[in-house]
């Protein structure tokens, strides 16, 4: 079960996340700058970087947080509860 994983495998688990997503974030960017050079429209392509980058920064504080578990640090409730919501199917009333 998930929520039984040791911290410290969870954090390296969202690690490696954290670095695909960069890697995401910095192809899409290169990728706007090539269209843009051959004068092609971005818009659509501006706003899926948008959504990478607010991705990526909802992972780095999910990574910070698992961080701090693994470090021994005192989490919240309300993050012990996103946790079991996040492993929640959604099909199923919370």
């Amino acid at each position: 079960m998930a929520l039984m994983d040791e911290p410290e495998k969870l954090l390296a688990k969202a690690t490696r996340h954290v670095a695909q997503a960069e890697r995401i974030v910095a192809g899409q960017r290169e990728r706007i700058v090539r269209l843009r050079a051959q004068d092609f429209p971005i818009e659509e392509a501006l706003q899926l970087l948008d959504t990478f980058i607010r991705t990526l920064s909802t992972m780095k504080d999910h990574q910070r947080l698992l961080r701090e578990e693994a470090e021994g640090k005192d989490v919240s409730a309300g993050w012990l509860f996103s946790r079991v919501v996040a492993r929640t199917p959604q099909n199923v009333a919370v």
